[in-house]
């Protein structure tokens, strides 16, 4: 039988100032939920969650494995100008400069040269993970000096590479160390500690732990990524204030595998360590969804009963589906009735398809999925899990775009693009189409944006031209999104590329062969 759950309210909490703690235990349902999930994982996963206040381990999983730790070395970074910011050896007004050593192909948004002062340093590294800002603090700092912090703290192992040609090392135990003393308020002192988590709690990549809790969950935490390791670890808090600390630090998977996993391991955490169990976990896109506007949308998206029983139709009062549609402005402008769940069992999935009624109004739209039943509505009050989406919608289209370009494109050069206009409807009111582009870097930041002139399509099915595309200046492996738009609105759907962008090519002081060199859009804050 499913226990009853009584609706509370729900609060969106911030750090109390005083709590009465009841000490965390975890259900005995919990390790086999996490054991399940993680048996049925790819790659390598290093797991700890524990107790924030009393620091209980309630489930570990390779805990000792010492991992390259991407950027989760910023951890230490951080906790070592937060030292001495402390000891009045550092302040925030001093200044931090990015040299042209501190600039990384991937994931650096300053230029060499750009001069921050040591808070908006911190803020670009934890908040955006920042590298350029990460490693003029750790060149200013010192690797060795921030590992003696570590060390002398007893995180360990835990050690930032003091030899180039060496490695950033962590345990996920050491992780866990790090954010249950955070949670303690004893990381260094209590105020140290304040700042620290409130820093954390602002962070803007939240597609992984916090990204299937129940709106207005406070989470502080840190990203990482490095291609073959996917992390992501911090403090959970509870709607009581009760904080739980989960590490989850993956390798040898891929990145989209990885982040359905610790997506699955937050939610998990939630519903059985500091709510009520209505553990399920979904799988949303995780790029926006294109819909055209007052017309009907069909997204398929998949649920996971991971416990603790069967999900039937005919149960009294079965689970149900919901969907809520929030504007840009967060005003909600839709919701579903209850859609009945298939019969589903404990640990199995099924790819459910919804349909979402568009307003007639274009522009984005968040629309959240959760459980629900007829007897309290919706469950994310008592803390059943929930998933969002972005949908785009737009105006009906006019074309349809095809674009032919090279997979390795070369940073401020010309490369040339093939594009195609196959009419969708009369372009005849049309004087002149774009070609719409987007740069984004594997956190799903805009990095760089423009447009194109291309011109008006041409009579008959279809129209091509030659277009020369200028790539930013940027180097790394991105996601080129490309737009057909007129009027300043988009007129196709969007086609998404993966590149690679390179250093320049020489051509003897002469343009590329063809193609007239324009300037790029510098790339967005």
């Amino acid at each position: 039988m499913r226990r009853t759950i009584s609706v509370v309210l729900a609060i969106a909490l911030s750090l109390p100032a005083t709590t009465t703690h009841v000490a965390l235990a975890a259900p005995a349902s919990l390790p086999s939920l996490l054991d399940s999930r993680i048996s049925s994982f790819s790659g390598g996963a290093g797991i700890v969650v524990q107790d924030g206040v009393t620091g209980k381990i309630l489930y570990q999983h390779d805990p000792d494995e010492e991992v390259i730790t991407a950027s989760l070395y910023k951890l230490g970074v951080l906790l070592e100008a937060e030292r001495r910011v402390d000891a009045a050896t550092l302040r925030y007004t001093d200044s931090i400069t990015i040299e042209p050593e501190d600039v990384t192909e991937d994931g650096s948004y300053e230029s060499a040269g750009t001069t921050l002062t040591l808070d908006d340093a911190l803020e670009q590294m934890i908040t955006v993970s920042d590298n350029g800002a990460a490693l003029a603090l750790q060149r200013i700092l010192g690797a060795h000096e921030i590992n003696t912090t570590l060390a002398a703290l007893k995180i360990q192992p835990f050690t930032l590479a003091e030899d180039p040609n060496d490695d950033n090392v962590a345990s996920p135990r050491a992780i866990a160390t790090f954010f249950t003393l955070l949670a303690q308020r004893t990381l260094v002192s209590r105020a140290a500690s304040d700042r620290m988590l409130q820093r954390l709690e602002r962070q803007e990549i939240n597609d992984r732990l916090p990204a299937q809790l129940p709106p207005g969950t406070v989470v502080a935490h840190k990203t990482g990524n490095l291609g073959f390791a996917t992390h992501d670890a911090g403090v959970i808090y509870g709607k009581a204030g009760d904080p739980v600390v989960v590490v989850a630090m993956t390798w040898d998977s891929p990145e989209d595998e990885a982040i359905d996993l610790i997506q699955s391991i937050g939610s998990l955490v939630y519903a059985n360590a500091l709510a009520s169990p209505t553990n399920v976990t979904y799988a949303v896109p995780q790029q926006p969804v294109s819909a055209t506007a007052g017309r009907p949308l069909v997204q398929t998206i998949r649920l996971t009963n991971l416990g603790p029983n069967d999900w039937r139709l005919n149960d009294p009062d079965p689970f149900t589906l919901m969907w809520e549609m929030a504007d840009a402005g967060g005003k909600i402008v839709g919701r579903s009735a209850h859609l009945p769940l298939w019969d589903i069992g404990v640990g199995k999935a099924v790819d459910y398809p919804i349909v979402i009624d568009m307003p007639a109004t274009a522009g984005d739209y968040k629309v959240t999925f959760g459980l629900a039943d007829r007897a309290n509505g919706a469950l994310a009050s008592v803390g059943a899990p929930t998933a969002s989406m972005t949908v785009r919608s737009h105006a009906p289209f006019l074309v349809s775009l095809g674009v032919s370009i090279s997979s390795v494109l070369h940073r401020d050069e010309a490369s040339a693009a093939i594009v195609t206009f196959t009419p969708l409807a009369d372009l005849a009111a049309v004087t002149q189409l774009q070609l719409g582009w987007r740069v984004i870097d594997r956190t799903s930041r805009v990095i760089s944006e423009g447009a194109l002139p291309v011109g008006a399509a041409k009579p008959g099915p279809s129209s091509s031209y030659l277009v020369p595309f200028v790539a930013p200046a940027i180097r790394g492996p991105f996601t080129l999104e490309l737009y057909a738009l007129t009027e300043g609105r988009a007129a196709s759907a969007v086609i998404r590329k993966t590149v690679e962008i390179d250093a320049p090519r020489t051509y003897g002081g002469d343009p590329a062969p063809g193609l007239s060199s324009r300037p790029s859009p510098s790339p967005r804050p």
